[in-house]
């Protein structure tokens, strides 16, 4: 598997791409990248403000936007392409831009780690919900529900909650007797995994960052009755409606499993969630104006696609 490669001759060293790197594989004095901590988001190709980043060349199913660069705090002037409606929108009389406008939304879209110190406009978070209400639903149930935690300290609470259980948790487990148990069990990979958690949990309590929610400005939970079999798949098509529309208006956003999977085991989050009886949170994402700004798309490996053709139309 390849890499993405520092130029050190190009980099100037700014420290954009080591502040913006989510598995800390980034080191200084020179800028290089650690193959053994790297997961190839792309985030340091995107975010290098003098393209010192390349990407492997085996890389074939790429889009680049160097040209519509994300803004901080912004909506980015390159993704409007002046598709605006008035009163009812009709499928037939969306203009032919309108494709061009979803596609360079899902091709230069980052997962937004940095957030800028700004709330959101009630009204901005009011579009968001009310086109979130158009997105499929399996069976048309529409049982799905979005509780949002609006304001940063807010959101720093629930994030200490969080994380206090599992620091417990992970000193229970991750104990000099236990470890070997869960070396056998779980298989050294998996167990060093658990430990890098636990490191991750104290840099939180010791250094300050947080690495959970990103001081993001607004947190949101998509949840819905924990047994119906359309629940899951509804929220995740709900969440992701609001997060592509939020991208649009210019706003960032980062996925949450971690939170997920907190609030199925933890009574006390879900109680201050205030969830309806018999919810379960299927889908989780901090939300907020980037204050960071990337600079192009990141290149992708093309998926492995099986197309099972018809049979010829007989003619009538």
């Amino acid at each position: 598997m390849d890499y993405p490669k520092i130029d050190t001759l190009v980099c100037t060293s700014c420290g954009a791409c080591r502040e913006d790197c989510v598995a800390q594989a980034i080191s200084p004095d020179p800028y290089t990248i650690r193959e053994d901590l790297c997961i190839r988001c792309g985030h340091c190709y995107a975010v290098c403000p003098v393209s010192a980043v390349s990407w492997p060349v085996s890389e074939i199913n790429s889009y680049q936007t160097t040209e519509n660069p994300v803004g901080p705090g912004e909506q980015n002037p390159g993704r409007d392409t002046g598709v605006h409606f008035g009163g009812e929108p009709r499928r037939d009389e969306v203009p032919g831009q309108a494709a061009r406008f979803l596609e360079n939304l899902v091709y230069t879209r980052r997962s937004t780690r940095q957030y800028q110190n700004r709330r959101i406009a009630p009204e901005v978070m009011e579009r968001l919900v009310s086109l979130a209400s158009y997105a499929p639903s399996g069976t048309n149930a529409r049982v799905a529900g979005i509780t949002i935690i609006d304001g940063t300290a807010e959101v720093q609470e629930l994030t200490r909650c969080c994380m206090q259980f599992f620091a417990g948790a992970a000193r229970i487990v991750l104990n000099p007797v236990t470890r070997w148990v869960l070396m056998l069990l779980l298989g050294r990979k998996t167990t060093r995994q658990l430990e890098g958690y636990r490191r991750s949990m104290d840099r939180y309590f010791r250094g300050g960052r947080d690495i959970l929610t990103h001081h993001a400005p607004a947190l949101v939970c998509i949840h819905a009755p924990a047994r119906l079999p359309v629940s899951r798949d509804d929220c995740l098509i709900l969440g992701h409606s609001m997060v592509l529309h939020g991208e649009s208006l210019g706003l960032g956003s980062c996925y949450n499993g971690f939170l997920v999977r907190a609030l199925a085991i933890h009574p006390g989050l879900r109680r201050r969630l205030q969830l309806p009886r018999g919810h379960r949170v299927f889908s989780v994402f901090t939300l907020g104006y980037p204050a960071v700004r990337y600079r192009r798309g990141v290149p992708r490996s093309k998926l492995v696609t099986r197309i099972i053709p018809g049979h010829p139309e007989t003619p009538a």
